[in-house]
């Protein structure tokens, strides 16, 4: 069983079992037994992105000459690719310390897991006046005072969604282990609600540069999202387009909050700028 901190050269891959670290340990990339090449926190072992590979009989996960790390199957098939342009060779692979897994050159980032959002994970929340910004802090999210939970442009302090619930004692605004984020009033009521669907537990919300909230399942599913630029006091979800590549269908529901309490992991969210 091999170890590898921060990089992948050319040439070089993982086995079964085989580990890449980021630089000072807080996230780990491994190829279990069970197929999957997994990228896990290691703080909480919270797995941030997979390869979804699992049941799949992969044998190892190389990064090519070509710039494409790839996974093969113990009979040469590739099971998974990075894919991007191509005519990179040399090209790298690297786990940062911030969480993101990418292959890039030195100049040229070719492809990413984007596990480097700011994100709220399950039992994590914002109270009041705590906020939560965006990839490249084009936007932020902030549970005011006065209630209102709401998605602002920063450059010029429009907003551009809001849960509704100014006037009400809004205390705090939780992303609960259901999948469900929730705002909930001093006296544990819940007040507003993204209706999340059922069966979508470990999911996490953040802030994406384009101008929305989104909560996202641990298989990379997109299950909700804000819609950009209006008010909503309900749970109602919008199709939304990703920054990256496609069209993703969102689901909507009229299910409710199915928690009243959870367990805090950290009140204050860590703004990247």
């Amino acid at each position: 069983m091999a170890t590898y901190s921060g990089t992948l050269n050319p040439g070089q891959q993982l086995n079964v079992n085989d580990t890449l670290t980021a630089p000072t340990n807080p996230y780990q990339l491994i190829l279990q037994e069970d197929g999957n090449l997994v990228l896990y926190r290691l703080a909480d072992n919270y797995p941030t992105w997979a390869s979804n590979t699992v049941g799949q009989s992969s044998q190892f996960a190389i990064m090519q000459d070509d710039g494409n790390f790839v996974i093969y199957d113990t009979s040469g098939k590739a099971l998974w690719a990075s894919g991007g342009p191509g005519g990179y060779g040399g090209a790298i692979l690297s786990l940062q310390d911030d969480g993101n897994l990418i292959v890039h050159t030195q100049d040229v980032v070719l492809w990413a897991s984007n596990t480097n959002m700011p994100c709220l994970f399950a039992g994590q929340q914002l109270l009041v006046n705590d906020t939560l910004h965006s990839p490249s802090n084009s936007c932020f999210l902030i549970l005011q005072a006065d209630g209102n939970l709401v998605l602002y442009q920063t450059n010029n302090n429009q907003a551009l969604w809001a849960s509704g619930t100014v006037g009400k004692a809004s205390s705090s605004a939780i992303m609960q282990g259901d999948g469900n984020f929730v705002i909930y009033d001093v006296s544990g009521n819940a007040l507003w609600a993204s209706n999340t669907p059922t069966g979508y537990g470990g999911s996490f919300l953040t802030v994406m540069d384009q101008g929305y909230i989104t909560i996202i399942s641990p298989n990379d599913a997109n299950v909700w999202a804000s819609s950009s630029g209006s008010s909503s006091g309900g749970g109602d979800s919008v199709a939304v387009v990703l920054q990256a590549v496609e069209a993703v269908n969102v689901v909507t529901t009229q299910s409710v909050a199915t928690e009243t309490s959870v367990g805090v992991i950290a009140e204050v969210v860590i703004v990247l700028t």
